[in-house]
């Protein structure tokens, strides 16, 4: 397990919602799309933002131009500069709490996982099949995908298979597939489930939408601009489970409380973080195949060398935005999600922050 000597549990006070980079135009966009789990990105400035305030530093002095005053690269060295912090962030993963018991945490399910759709049925058992490369003899007929290395499901049981992008397990599926067990229960009901059994979970079964309709406003006047209404979805995590975020190295106590209130995403929803005992007790496996914990941004393919190996991922999130400092557009960029796994010959290296070998 990659290194992350705390963790913290966010337990939203009421709904959460993150953007996406849609414009609202009248006319034209009246959808707003939301993003769950956030980006690591949006959860390390609203922990820079509760170290800025705990502290009582002052912002400015934090922002200004060349830096970051001396005062505060003495005394708080991993605050770095904005953007650009001396700390790290794993996940957010989910853990489930059920009574007294101690939480269970939820990791992305492999996306080089295939499952038959009709089996994805409340506490039904669930195939699951791997995909790999392409064997030489089809390699050298040519055969081409959306990836320079395609892979495949050599026996599919079904003709038509599902990936498993976008879904979540417990620790006792990747336990047991390295054991030879390709096999799990779909679970809809997170509330009422064995979380001791091998569990493939959709995202759906850990939080509810809630789709809110709004009013734009124009913003020079800070008026409302008439005819223009549009829908947003905000999520709201079921009771028991909770957002985990790993630090690296560890905040608490000199930079973070071991517990208080923060706002997170958009429209500045309190969320209380509060620190856990222990991570999750889940070691790396020995295959070559490397899953993402969390997103990735797209161009970390170049910098490790991984643009023509094998890989499968769900549908990338292009993001971009408005710089406040700089009163300008952000640059779109594309990240993969959390689950995407990357065929990496083994070296006996350790994988990258971030990562687990499955």
């Amino acid at each position: 397990m990659p290194e992350a000597p705390q963790w913290l549990a966010l337990d939203p006070l009421d709904t959460l919602f993150f953007r996406g980079s849609e414009s609202m135009i009248a006319g034209e966009d009246h959808e707003v799309r939301s993003l769950f789990p956030p980006l690591p990105e949006t959860c390390l400035g609203a922990l820079v933002t509760a170290i800025l305030r705990q502290r009582r530093l002052n912002p400015l002095d934090y922002t200004q131009e060349g830096g970051p005053s001396p005062e505060i690269r003495e005394k708080f060295p991993l605050l770095g500069s904005p953007g650009d912090p001396n700390f790290r962030l794993l996940g957010p993963l989910f853990a489930v709490s059920q009574a007294a018991a101690p939480p269970q945490w939820l990791y992305p399910a492999p996306a080089h996982w295939y499952v038959d759709p009709e089996q994805l049925r409340d506490d039904h058992a669930v195939q699951i099949n791997p995909a790999d490369e392409l064997p030489a003899e089809l390699e050298a007929l040519g055969m081409v995908g959306s990836v320079p290395s395609p892979v495949w499901v050599s026996t599919p049981p079904a003709d038509t298979l599902k990936s498993l992008a976008g879904c979540w397990m417990t620790g006792q599926v990747l336990k047991n597939f390295r054991e030879g067990v390709l096999s799990a229960k779909w679970c809809k009901d997170i509330l009422k489930a064995d979380l001791s059994q091998p569990l493939l979970v959709p995202l759906k079964a850990l939080v509810e939408p809630e789709v809110r309709t709004g009013i734009a406003r124009d913003s020079a006047t800070r008026r409302v601009k008439k005819g223009h209404l549009y829908n947003a979805t905000q999520v709201r995590l079921h009771p028991g489970v909770s957002l985990v975020l790993g630090l690296s190295p560890g905040l608490v106590p000199h930079y973070l409380d071991a517990a208080a209130l923060i706002p997170l995403g958009g429209e500045q929803r309190r969320v209380h973080y509060s620190l856990l005992p222990e991570g999750p007790p889940l070691p790396p496996g020995d295959t070559p195949w490397l899953m993402s914990l969390m997103p990735f941004p797209y161009d970390l393919l170049a910098r490790y060398d991984w643009e023509k190996l094998p890989r499968v991922s769900g549908p990338l999130l292009r993001l971009a935005g408005w710089d406040l400092r700089k009163k300008f557009h952000k640059p779109c960029r594309a990240f993969f999600p959390a689950g995407t796994v990357i065929k990496v010959i083994p070296d006996g290296q350790e994988p990258p922050f971030g990562f687990l070998r499955l």
